[in-house]
C-alpha cells in the first residue's frame, strides 16, 4: 500500500468514527466518492454550492483580481518614467530653503521663534504644500510634530508676502525652480 493510500485509508476511517460518534453529517455522494481516483472525482458532477459558499467564491476570485491589479500597476509606477511627475521630498525641500538662507536644516524642524528660523520654516512649508502631495497633518508630523493649523498658517503668509513684495517672490520662485529640476 502506498504513503496516498495510507492516507487516504485514516482520513476515511476518521470520518467513520466522527460519523458514527454523530460529530459530523458526512453527505453520501462524498462516502460515494472516496474510493474514486482524481481523474474520477474531476468527472463527477460538483454539487451546487449554498448561497454562503458562492459569496465566498466570489469574494476570493475579486480579492485576486484586485490583488493582481495591485501588483500590476505598482509594476507600471515603480519604472521610471519621463511621463509620471516626480516630487521633492520634504527632506530635499528643507535642505534647499536652509542652504538658501545659510542656516543647519535641523533648526527648521525645531521650536525657535527666532525670525532667522521662522521664515525659512514658513518657506518649506509654503514650498511643501506646492511642490509635494502631502497634507498639512503629514508635513506637520515631519517637521517637528508641529499642528496643521499653523503650517496652514505659514503657507497663508508666504502666499501674501509674494503678493506683496516682487524681490521675496522673485527668492521663492528661484527655489521652486531648483527642486522641480532635481
Amino acid at each position: 500500500m502506498t504513503y496516498e493510500q495510507q492516507l487516504q485509508q485514516a482520513h476515511k476511517e476518521r470520518v467513520n468514527r466522527m460519523y458514527s460518534a454523530g460529530v459530523v453529517d458526512v453527505p453520501l455522494n462524498l462516502k460515494k466518492n472516496w474510493s474514486k481516483t482524481a481523474q474520477e472525482k474531476k468527472d463527477v458532477k460538483e454539487k451546487p454550492l449554498r448561497e454562503e459558499e458562492r459569496l465566498i467564491f466570489e469574494l476570493r476570485q475579486r480579492n485576486e483580481f484586485l490583488e493582481a491589479e495591485i501588483r500590476r500597476l505598482m509594476a507600471t509606477y515603480s519604472q521610471e518614467s519621463d511621463a509620471a511627475p516626480k516630487y521633492p521630498s520634504l527632506l530635499q525641500i528643507k535642505n534647499a530653503v536652509a542652504d538658501a538662507y545659510g542656516i543647519p536644516a535641523i533648526e527648521i524642524e525645531k521650536q525657535s521663534r527666532h525670525k532667522n528660523v521662522v521664515e525659512p520654516r514658513h518657506v518649506t512649508i509654503h514650498l511643501a504644500r506646492r511642490l509635494t502631495l502631502l497634507s498639512y497633518p503629514a508635513m506637520g508630523r515631519k517637521l517637528g510634530n508641529r499642528d496643521h493649523t499653523s503650517l496652514m498658517y505659514a503657507d497663508r503668509k508666504v502666499s501674501e508676502r509674494r503678493q506683496a513684495e516682487p524681490a521675496f517672490d522673485a527668492k521663492i520662485a528661484e527655489l521652486e525652480r531648483l527642486l522641480r529640476v532635481e
